[in-house]
């Protein structure tokens, strides 16, 4: 037999909210910059190309941190809910 689930909701808010703060974090200080080679060097297209890529990956990044902390601060509202309705029904059963 499986013994029931016990969730850390503290921990699991906790975590949500680090998440939540290394994507502001992420996205107020990532590798967002400007180009600054001059037009007529071969390689500024490269640059270019590359400049926009790592913002590209910062802002996938940045959505799936702040995605992830926001069904962990989703579970543990769940968890809080369930626990409160479980509580409520067992102080029924025995009232």
């Amino acid at each position: 037999m499986t013994p029931p689930l016990q969730v850390d909701i503290p921990a699991l808010e906790a975590a949500a909210r680090e998440f939540a703060q290394l994507s502001d974090e992420l996205s107020r200080y990532g590798t967002v910059h400007e180009n600054t080679s001059a037009p007529d060097q071969p390689s500024g297209k490269a640059v270019s190309a590359l400049i926009a890529s790592a913002d590209h990956m910062t802002g996938e990044c940045t959505d799936k941190l702040l995605g992830l902390g926001q069904s962990m601060a989703d579970a543990a509202k769940f968890y809080t809910s369930t626990d409160s309705a479980q509580a409520h029904q067992i102080a029924k059963m025995h009232i």
